[in-house]
C-alpha cells in the first residue's frame, strides 16, 4: 500500500468512487464534485470530465444568454425605436404570457387529475361499495345510540312538561276567576 492514501482503500465489492466515499464525513456524500486529490490518472480524468460538464452545462449557456441579451439591448438602444409607452406595453405582454403559461400548466395538472380520478373510479367500484355499506351501518348505529342516550332525558323532560301543563289546567279549573285577575291599584 505504498504510495496510496489510507482513506482511499479499494473494496472488492464496490466501485472505486464508492470506496473513496466510504469513510468521508457528512453522510459519505461529496458536496461539490470530485474531491480526491491523490493525483491518480483516474481522479484527473474525473476532474476533467467534471470541468467539461461545468463548461458545457453551466457557463456556456450563461455566457451565450448574456451575449444575446446584451446584443439585443445594444441593437434596440442604437435603433432608438419605441417610446416609454411602447416598452411598457411590451413588458405587460411578456408578463401576461408568463402568467398564461402558469395558468395553462395549472389547467393541465387539473385535467390530468380529473382523468386519473375518472380512471380510478372505474377500477374501485367494489371496494367503494363495501366502504359505503360500512359507512351507512356506522351512521345508522350512531343514530340509534344517540336515540337511546337521549331517551331518558326526553322522558324526564316530557314528564315534567306534562305535570306542569296538568297543574296549570287544574289550577285554572279550581281557582275562581276573581283570583286569577290581577289586583287593581288601590
Amino acid at each position: 500500500m505504498l504510495g496510496r492514501r489510507q482513506d482511499s482503500i479499494r473494496l472488492p465489492f464496490a466501485s472505486n468512487h464508492a470506496a473513496r466515499l466510504a469513510d468521508r464525513p457528512c453522510y459519505n456524500v461529496p458536496m461539490y464534485g470530485p474531491t480526491d486529490r491523490s493525483g491518480s490518472a483516474e481522479s484527473n480524468g474525473i476532474r476533467a470530465a467534471f470541468r467539461r460538464h461545468q463548461l458545457v452545462h453551466i457557463y456556456l449557456p450563461l455566457i451565450l444568454s448574456l451575449v444575446v441579451v446584451a446584443g439585443l439591448t445594444v441593437a434596440l438602444w442604437r435603433s432608438g425605436i419605441g417610446t416609454a409607452s411602447a416598452w411598457a406595453d411590451g413588458a405587460l405582454i411578456v408578463l401576461l404570457v408568463v402568467s398564461l403559461l402558469g395558468g395553462f400548466i395549472a389547467l393541465a395538472v387539473l385535467a390530468g387529475l380529473a382523468f386519473a380520478i375518472g380512471r380510478l373510479i372505474d377500477r374501485i367500484p367494489e371496494p367503494a361499495w363495501r366502504l359505503n355499506r360500512l359507512v351507512v351501518r356506522i351512521e345508522s348505529g350512531s343514530a340509534r345510540a344517540m336515540d337511546y342516550t337521549v331517551r331518558p332525558f326526553l322522558l324526564i323532560q316530557s314528564t315534567w312538561a306534562a305535570i306542569g301543563r296538568a297543574r296549570r289546567v287544574l289550577g285554572s279549573i279550581i281557582e275562581p276567576k276573581s283570583a286569577r285577575e290581577p289586583m287593581e291599584k288601590m
